[in-house]
C-alpha cells in the first residue's frame, strides 16, 4: 500500500471505510511502509492499519448473531535498503544508463565498465550518505543527481556529513536544469512556480495540484508567456497561453493524471515548503525589529504530519554550524545567521501581551524551538523565562539550568529531556 501516509485528513476516513470494505472480502496481508508518519497528532486518532481494521465490540457481536469470523490482515512494513541492497541497485542503476550510452555511441570504454563500482564507492565515501540511501525514493534521487550534490559540496566546500537538505537541493536542481531544456521556461520561473504551489497546498492543506492552479499562478507572475530572457527578440512563432501552461506543467516535478497532480514525492513538497519558510526568516535580516512578522511560522504549529519539514529546516541550521573561518554559507557574512534569527523569533514572544495574537506568537516560537531541537541545539543556561510557546517539540532536549519561570511552554513532545 503506498502512498497511505500522504492521504489528507479530510479524506483519509472515506479511504478507511473503503478499506475495510475491500477487507471483508479478501484482505489477507497489507505491505506497507513508514509506520512512523501515519499518526496525526497526540490528541486524534492514528493513522495505523491497525486503526482502521480494528474490530468494534458491535461489529464482534453482529458477526457472531451470523455465525461469521472476520480477522484483521496481517501487517508488513517494509524494512530500509541495507548495504548490499543500495549497491545492487546502484549497479543496476548504472547498467541502464549504460545501455543508453551504447544506444548513442555503439560502444562501450573500459571506463564506463567500472562505472558501476565507482559509482557506489563514490556515495560510501560521502560521510553520512549510506544511511540516507536506506530510503528508495532518496537513493534514486541521489544517483539522478549526484554530479550536481558533487559540485555544489565542492563550491561551498563542505566535508561534514551530507544532510537531506542538500540532496534535495541537487536533486531538484538536476530536474529543473534538465526539464527546462528545449522550452521557453526559465530556471528561476519553475522554481517559483514550484515554491507558488506548495505553499498553496500548504496553505489550503491538500496534496492535490490541479491544472487550474498552474494557470491561474502564471497570470499573477510577471511575463504571462514566460519568455526565456535569450529567446526575447528573435523572430519566432508566437507561443499560446496554453502551450506556455503546458510546458510549465511538463517542466514541474509533478506526476499528473489528466488536469490533477500530486508532486513526485511528498518529501519534494515538504523541501520546498522548507525553502519557503527559510526565505522568510532570513528576510528579517533587513526588517526593522518593531515590523518583523513571520506569516508562515505563526500560521500554526507544524503537525507531526509535517515534522519532515522541521527536519530539513533542522538540516539547515546544521548546514550553517559546519562552516569553517566564521562565515555562513548563504550570505558569505553572519555565522549562524538563521539559528541567531530562530532565538530572536522566540525571545520576541516575551514581548507579546496576551490577546487576540496570542496563539500566533505562541505558534512561532513552538516551531523554532522544535527546529532548534531538531538540529541539535542547546538550550542549557538560556533565560526563557516569560516565553510564549506552543506545540514544541522537546525530546531529547538539553535544558540544564535553563530559566523557564513565568514561561508559558505548551510542550507537544516532553521527554528525555537533560535539566
Amino acid at each position: 500500500m503506498d502512498g497511505y501516509d500522504e492521504i489528507g485528513s479530510q479524506r483519509f476516513v472515506n479511504v478507511c471505510q473503503q478499506l475495510r470494505e475491500y477487507e471483508e472480502r479478501r484482505m489477507k496481508v497489507i505491505v506497507i511502509g513508514r509506520a512512523e508518519h501515519f499518526e496525526l497528532s497526540s490528541n486524534e486518532w492514528t493513522k495505523t492499519p491497525e486503526n482502521v481494521f480494528e474490530i468494534s465490540e458491535q461489529e464482534q457481536k453482529h458477526e457472531d448473531l451470523i455465525n461469521h469470523t472476520r480477522t484483521k490482515p496481517e501487517v508488513v512494513f517494509i524494512s530500509p535498503f541495507n548495504e548490499e541492497e543500495i549497491q545492487r541497485y546502484c549497479e543496476y542503476f548504472d547498467s541502464k544508463k549504460t545501455q543508453q550510452q551504447q544506444q548513442q555511441q555503439q560502444q562501450q570504454t573500459v571506463d564506463q565498465k567500472q562505472e558501476p563500482r565507482k559509482r557506489f564507492e563514490r556515495l560510501k565515501n560521502l560521510r553520512g550518505m549510506m544511511s540516507l540511501l536506506q530510503n528508495p525514493f532518496t537513493l534514486t534521487a541521489v544517483l539522478q543527481s549526484i554530479e550536481q550534490l558533487e559540485e555544489n559540496r565542492s563550491l561551498r566546500k563542505r566535508k561534514f556529513e551530507v544532510v537531506r537538505y542538500e540532496v534535495y537541493e541537487a536533486f531538484l536542481e538536476n530536474w529543473i536544469k534538465k526539464e527546462i531544456q528545449g522550452t521557453k521556461i526559465t530556471k528561476e520561473q519553475c522554481f517559483e512556480m514550484c515554491k507558488k504551489v506548495a505553499l498553496y497546498l500548504f496553505e489550503n492543506k491538500t496534496l492535490i495540484v490541479k491544472e487550474q492552479l498552474i494557470k491561474d499562478t502564471m497570470n499573477i507572475m510577471n511575463n504571462k508567456n514566460q519568455v526565456n530572457e535569450n529567446e526575447k527578440g528573435k523572430k519566432e512563432e508566437e507561443v499560446t497561453e496554453d502551450e506556455v501552461v503546458m510546458m510549465m506543467m511538463d517542466t514541474l516535478p509533478i506526476r499528473w493524471t489528466g488536469k490533477e497532480g500530486t508532486f513526485i514525492h511528498k518529501s519534494v513538497w515538504e523541501y520546498l515548503i522548507s525553502q519557503l519558510f527559510i526565505e522568510e526568516v532570513l528576510s528579517l535580516k533587513s526588517t526593522p525589529v518593531t515590523t518583523r512578522r513571520t506569516r508562515l511560522w505563526e500560521s500554526r504549529v507544524l503537525s507531526k504530519d509535517e515534522r519532515s519539514v522541521m527536519l530539513f529546516l533542522a538540516d539547515f541550521v546544521r548546514l550553517e554550524r559546519e562552516v569553517k573561518n566564521g562565515k555562513c554559507w548563504c550570505d558569505g557574512k553572519n555565522e549562524n545567521l538563521f539559528q541567531d534569527l530562530l532565538i530572536e523569533m522566540i525571545e520576541r514572544t516575551k514581548q507579546e501581551q496576551d490577546g487576540e495574537g496570542d496563539f500566533h506568537n505562541k505558534a512561532t516560537g513552538g516551531n523554532a524551538m522544535s527546529v532548534l531541537n531538531y538540529s541539535g541545539f542547546k538550550f542549557s543556561g538560556m533565560d526563557l523565562s516569560k516565553v510564549k510557546v506552543a506545540g514544541a517539540d522537546l525530546q531529547n532536549s538539553n535544558l540544564h539550568l535553563v530559566d523557564l519561570s513565568e514561561s508559558q511552554l505548551s510542550a507537544k513532545v516532553l521527554g528525555n529531556c537533560v535539566g
